[in-house]
């Protein structure tokens, strides 16, 4: 049997109604994971997440830096509901 070698992860938070707890998340996550085992975070966000939660995802990406599939820190957008200002 012919197995695939460990490369990273990609890990999914869903949203609704958290604020600390989204943040306090993604901080243990960055902190406790090598680098090179996390290929992203993605935050799962839906029309009943609330606009505290969607400030919140904003802020994290503000915090962290979004990446493309090359590592590029340049995206800035969050990618939900345009009308998170």
């Amino acid at each position: 049997m012919d197995t695939k070698e460990f490369k990273n992860v990609t890990i999914l938070l869903p949203a609704m109604d958290e604020t600390y707890s989204l943040s306090r998340t993604v901080e243990i996550i960055t902190d406790t994971c090598k680098k090179e085992d996390l290929a992203e975070i993605i935050i799962i966000v839906c029309d009943r997440t609330e606009e505290k939660t969607l400030k919140t995802a904003k802020n994290i990406i503000e915090q962290y830096g979004r990446r493309d599939k090359r590592g590029d820190r340049s995206c800035e957008r969050l990618p939900c509901r345009d009308d998170v200002e």
